[in-house]
């Protein structure tokens, strides 16, 4: 994460389902935070609990994904535990 001004930029290995990108801009302090995905490398989709729980190939593990139900929660709180020592 990155912080200028009133801006928080939050940069994600991978594809986030929206309900995470909202999740972070919702939590984050900064007045204007930007979600971006397919940063800092690709991991691949990064689903919801519920969206493991529905099946799906986003949720499969393979080529196309290489991160476990679990994943979605971690991103989520290291995305905002980085955002405390940016000021947010």
């Amino acid at each position: 994460m990155v912080r200028l001004g009133n801006l928080a930029l939050v940069g994600l290995p991978g594809e986030p389902f929206v309900e995470l990108g909202l999740e972070i801009k919702a939590r984050s302090t900064a007045p204007h935070t930007l979600v971006a995905g397919y940063a800092n490398g690709y991991l691949g989709y990064f689903a919801t609990p519920r969206a493991w729980e529905q099946g799906g190939y986003e949720v499969g593990l393979g080529p196309w994904s290489r991160v476990s139900a679990e994943a979605s929660g971690r991103l989520v709180e290291a995305a905002l535990s980085s955002s405390k020592s940016c000021g947010l």
